[in-house]
């Protein structure tokens, strides 16, 4: 899903202007949030290819896309998977939303290309999954899954 060494990164991509990690990943989110126009969600993850040469996407299109540029210039960056929610809440799985991260300046920071959120609202963001990997208690199962009898959480005040 993140084909940046496809030729046609090459062709279309953006050059990066900035040495700075933080400001060439801003560069590289507006480039994305200006070049890709959202379509409705599809079940398919089609990838950062498809998106560089269709244009559109949903969010996980959007996100595989900053990923793959953040990578292609050298800033490490991972997609991930999980819910955007404002206060306590019940989950719903059709609310499942990808975003991204980028590592500059001794740490990780959010970006939504798809809602035009960059580095803020960080509280908001409840990670259920790093996509692509599977060391994770979730392993490759984006949404919810539980082992033996169930699991318990407990909210303290």
């Amino acid at each position: 899903m993140l084909e940046f060494d496809d030729e046609a990164f090459d062709r279309l991509a953006p050059p990066v202007e900035n040495e700075d990690p933080e400001r060439a990943a801003r560069q590289l989110f507006d480039w994305v949030r200006e070049h890709i126009q959202p379509s409705a969600y599809d079940a398919a993850d089609r990838g950062a290819l498809y998106a560089l040469l269709h244009q559109k996407g949903d969010c996980t299109e959007y996100t595989a896309l900053f990923v793959a540029l953040c990578r292609r210039a050298g800033i490490p960056a991972r997609a991930m998977g999980g819910y955007v929610v404002s206060r306590n809440t019940v989950l719903h799985p059709g609310a499942y939303h990808n975003w991204a991260e980028f590592f500059a300046n001794d740490g990780w920071h959010l970006a939504d290309p798809l809602s035009g959120v960059w580095m803020d609202h960080g509280d908001s963001y409840v990670a259920t999954r790093v996509v692509g990997t599977s060391d994770t208690p979730l392993g490759d199962f984006p949404r919810f899954r539980y082992l033996g009898d169930g699991i318990k959480v407990v909210m303290s005040k």
